[in-house]
């Protein structure tokens, strides 16, 4: 029986992959960074020694790519040492490691990038997740690490639930349209694990694999299809990337490797979103969108995405309003 530990459970990933992953004959046990620190390397060891997982995966990581430039130290404690904790803890007890990277890496200069291109990251941030491969490979454990980007989910705080968001307060939205990558669905992700601890990893297929949604687009694209398929009237004007901290250009990721390794080719991004979309039914949820319940005329008057309520007042008397979550509404 394959016993799997998962670090960083409160984040989408981790969300995502105990809602949508599984595995006969499989034990996911997971912990949010509250219950399990992977900075602390006696705390990991004597988690380990208790639950005694055969695989590992590793979801914990500092993300946050402004921050990490003034908080250089925190980053790499979580991004490089905490990884090298449960690298050699991995090593020590031959547990199977599935660790999740980055495209950051990669310093932008090409147009497509395979697992053979040099590494060469341009920030804080994508040096300590640099620095966190480089501690698994040094390890010696057996391993898969995923290289991917733009992750996105119907959890926690990502591009496109900020663009479902802004939809609500705004009919128009500036977006960077100078950095090229292709977004990637954590649906995606967990069918990628769940192929990898399915065939299971060995020497073979130890190692570095690039894996995003096909096709190369940039966040301006990814807004307007956003909202072409979530039917939301908004205009885009795509702009230049004026953040201070410097980001990659183009770190378009080929995932033939993967492909060939584990038989599987991610879907395009587009269907990879229609997917997403389809799980939550969110187009019809707008403020000032006309719905009929009961038969009768209401209007969204409000709509608060953190509770997954909304205000609907009826057509015929404003002064009236209910709230009802999302799954009411839609039901």
């Amino acid at each position: 029986m394959k016993k799997i530990l998962v670090t960083g459970a409160d984040g989408q990933l981790g969300q995502e992959l105990q809602r949508s992953s599984f595995i006969e004959g499989a034990v996911f046990l997971s912990y949010n960074k509250q219950e399990l620190d992977i900075t602390s390397y006696s705390k990991l060891k004597k988690l380990i020694l208790e639950i005694k997982p055969t695989h590992i995966i590793n979801f914990a990581a500092y993300t946050d790519i402004d921050k990490a430039e003034t908080e250089s130290k925190k980053t790499f404690l979580v991004n490089s040492t905490g990884v090298k904790n449960i690298a050699l803890l991995c090593k020590e007890f031959d547990i199977k490691l599935i660790h999740l990277s980055t495209n950051y890496v990669y310093d932008g200069e090409k147009e497509i990038y395979t697992e053979n291109d040099e590494t060469n990251p341009v920030n804080i941030y994508g040096k300590s997740k640099l620095e966190g491969e480089l501690e698994i490979i040094k390890s010696g454990c057996l391993y898969v690490i995923l290289r991917t980007s733009w992750i996105y989910s119907n959890y926690e705080n990502n591009f496109y639930i900020n663009m479902l968001l802004l939809s609500q307060k705004t009919s128009e939205i500036n977006i960077v349209n100078d950095q090229f990558s292709s977004p990637t669905s954590t649906k995606e992700i967990s069918r990628a694990i769940d192929i990898i601890l399915d065939k299971d990893i060995n020497l073979e297929n130890s190692g570095i694999y690039n894996f995003s949604g096909l096709g190369r687009t940039t966040w301006a694209e990814f807004a307007l299809e956003i909202f072409k398929q979530s039917k939301i009237p908004i205009v885009i004007n795509a702009t230049p990337n004026k953040k201070n901290v410097k980001r990659p250009l183009s770190t378009y990721m080929s995932c033939n490797k993967f492909a060939t390794t584990f038989n599987y080719t991610p879907l395009h991004w587009k269907t990879a979103l229609t997917e997403i979309i389809a799980e939550k039914k969110i187009s019809p949820i707008k403020v000032g969108y006309l719905v009929e319940i009961e038969d009768e005329k209401c209007i969204i008057a409000a709509v608060d995405w953190s509770k997954k309520e909304c205000v609907i007042s009826k057509l015929k008397d404003m002064n009236k309003y209910y709230v009802l979550e999302f799954k009411n509404l839609l039901s």
